[in-house]
Order: C-alpha cells, then structure tokens, then sequence
C-alpha cells in the first residue's frame, strides 16, 4: 500500500531531531487461519453440510490484517526497525468478494493508524 525509501525516512527523522518513531511501510495480508470456528455450518441445511465437506479443498479460511514498518532513531543515523500489527479479523471465507476483501483490509488499515497515531509516530499522511 505505501512504502517509503531510507533516503526519505531519514529525512523525515532529521525534521524531527530523531526523536519520533518514522513510518516506513503500510501493507495489508491475508493470511490463512489455522484455527477457524466452523461451527456456523453445522446445521440441518444440506448446503451447510456440503460447504462444511469443501471446507480445505474448494475453500478455506483466512484472516486480514495490515502491518506498518517504523523505523525508531537510535543514534548516529541508525535506526530500529519494528512490525506494529492490526488486531486482523479471522474467519473470513477465502473465496468472499474481492470488494470485501478490499473493504475489510482498508478497516484494518484504519485501526493500524489509530495505534500509529496513539504512539505519535511520525510521517502518516492524512
């Protein structure tokens, strides 16, 4: 989604006197869920039954989240670099839309900003 060059990471830190935390990276993931409730399908409907039977060859379950890369001065142009993580939402279908897919992982992206914001880290754009 949005990534940023050293070059500019440093700069954005020298404008601070490297005293904040500078965002680097902004990406979204899916990733598949190892865990997923499916107890949702267990039902008297045949359709359930039958989507519980697909469930690892036609289709499985996924979780979104989004990940920032910041960059934490440490002195001497040198910096940390840490992963902060949305919360992620679990349990998706992995053949769902891709309009909702999308929708999901821009709420995650909304949720990683609140934190990033919460931390005063700079360089978010707005």
């Amino acid at each position: 989604m949005m990534k940023r060059e050293f070059q500019e990471i440093a700069a954005i830190s020298k404008q601070y006197n490297d005293r904040y935390a500078i965002l680097a990276e902004i990406r979204v993931k899916e990733l598949e869920d190892d865990y997923p409730d499916l107890s949702w399908l267990e039902t008297e409907y045949e359709e359930d039954r039958q989507r519980l039977k697909d469930y690892g060859y036609t289709w499985y379950c996924i979780g979104i989240r989004a990940e920032a890369i910041i960059y934490i001065p440490v002195g001497q142009g040198c910096f940390s670099i840490q992963a902060i993580k949305s919360s992620g939402l679990w349990g998706i279908e992995s053949d769902s839309g891709k309009e909702y897919l999308e929708e999901v992982g821009q709420e995650q992206v909304t949720e990683l900003l609140g934190y990033l914001r919460t931390l005063n880290v700079k360089g978010i754009k707005e």
